[in-house]
């Protein structure tokens, strides 16, 4: 399942909405707090011995199951707030849009550790080496956002790099916005125009608070 579905079934159960990317924007509000965000992966060991330790921070290629050892026959792991809203059974996933800790590696696989997006911190699984990717860096070592971490949808795709470009932009001049959820990024339904287009992204923010931004292809504010 996408994860900005399980993301929409998570908001709705509170909000209740039509669309999922107009959940999210409805549901998150900005936030005025300070501080700093204090994101802590557990650094605790394999959980095969034979593994060998890695501790570098990574992502996907594409939407992959986790699975419970370092096989492709070892059980996938079930998400289970999305089974109870859905009634049946559902996997727990890593996508294109999270951030993960690659804790070990054996053989063909890795050991994984969600960290973003919060609500997924800690959850761990075993996934093909093969479909791991790096973490974009700018020049100081900070996070930059590549059009591979994002889900595009019809109304985004055709301005990957526009927009990819000002969503670095909103985290290097927004102090409050410490990192995005890639998996936000949409067209607002309620500002804007077809001609003239609006578009937002979730703000991980000091203290674990989460906020939107608005803004146009050229990375202004709206």
């Amino acid at each position: 399942m996408p994860r900005s579905l399980i993301t929409m079934l998570t908001l709705t159960a509170i909000v209740g909405c039509e669309q999922p990317n107009a959940a999210i924007e409805n549901a998150v509000e900005p936030s005025s707090s300070d501080g700093s965000p204090t994101i802590t992966p557990a650094a605790s060991g394999c959980s095969d011995p034979r593994g060998v330790a890695s501790g570098t921070i990574v992502s996907v290629r594409d939407s992959v199951d986790l699975r419970s050892g370092p096989s492709p026959t070892a059980a996938k792991l079930v998400n289970e707030k999305a089974t109870e809203v859905m009634g049946e059974t559902q996997f727990q996933t890593a996508d294109n849009t999270t951030k993960l800790l690659e804790v070990c590696r054996k053989g063909k696989w890795a050991e994984v550790e969600m960290i973003e997006p919060e609500w997924l911190a800690g959850r761990r699984g075993w996934v093909p080496v093969s479909s791991v990717r790096s973490i974009g860096e700018d020049s100081s070592g900070e996070r930059k956002y590549v059009e591979a971490d994002f889900y595009w949808e019809e109304d985004t795709r055709a301005h990957k790099a526009e927009l990819t470009a000002a969503v670095n932009q909103v985290v290097r001049e927004n102090q409050q916005c410490k990192t995005v959820d890639p998996g936000t990024l949409a067209r607002s339904r309620n500002r804007g125009s077809v001609s003239d287009p609006v578009y937002f992204v979730t703000c991980n923010g000091p203290d674990g608070e989460v906020f939107n931004v608005w803004f146009k292809r050229d990375g202004s504010s709206a």
